[in-house]
C-alpha cells in the first residue's frame, strides 16, 4: 500500500513525489539539471530562490532568476535553463513535486556547494558535492531513497 504521507513515484519520462519540511529546515542549492520541474505548497509557508544556471567545466554560474515567498497553492517552475534552486521553510510545508524527464538512469540532483559569490547572492559560482557531504533536513534524510539517489 502507497504511503500519502511521503511518496515518490519514478517513471522514465516522469517523477512524482509528496514530501514535508518542517519549519526552520532548509533544502540547500541543488541543480535538476536538463529537466522541467513543478514544486507545488499544498501547504505552508517557504523562501525559494531559483537561479538560471550555466555550466562551464566542473563550475556552475548561477544567475538569480526569482526569489519567491511560496504560500498553500502556490508554485514554483523549473527549466532546463532555470534549474536551480534552494528552499528555506518557514511555516511547517507539503510540497507536490513533478519532474520531467524522471531520470530513470541516474540521480533527480546534484547538490552545490557556492565558492563565490557576487552582487549580494545575484550571482553565483558553485561546484557539485557528494551527497554525503550535504546538510539535509531530517525529514528528508528519512526518506533519502525516495527524493534524491538513484532511482
Amino acid at each position: 500500500m502507497l504511503n500519502l504521507e511521503n511518496f515518490s513515484l519514478h517513471y522514465p519520462t516522469m517523477r512524482i513525489g509528496r514530501f514535508v519540511l518542517k519549519a526552520g529546515e532548509k533544502i540547500p542549492l541543488h541543480i535538476h539539471a536538463g529537466q522541467f520541474g513543478l514544486a507545488y505548497l499544498l501547504s505552508g509557508k517557504c523562501n525559494i530562490s531559483t537561479y538560471l544556471v550555466a555550466e562551464t567545466g566542473h563550475e556552475f554560474h548561477l544567475t538569480l532568476d526569482k526569489k519567491q515567498i511560496l504560500t498553500a497553492h502556490t508554485y514554483s517552475i523549473l527549466t532546463p535553463k532555470v534549474n536551480a534552486h534552494q528552499i528555506e521553510v518557514i511555516e511547517e510545508c507539503v510540497f507536490l513535486d513533478i519532474f520531467a524527464p524522471g531520470k530513470a538512469e541516474g540521480k533527480l540532483s546534484d547538490f552545490l556547494e557556492i565558492i563565490q559569490e557576487k552582487k549580494n547572492g545575484a550571482q553565483l559560482v558553485a561546484r557539485k558535492i557528494p551527497l554525503e557531504k550535504v546538510v539535509l533536513p531530517q525529514s528528508l534524510l528519512n526518506n533519502i531513497d525516495n527524493y534524491l539517489a538513484v532511482v
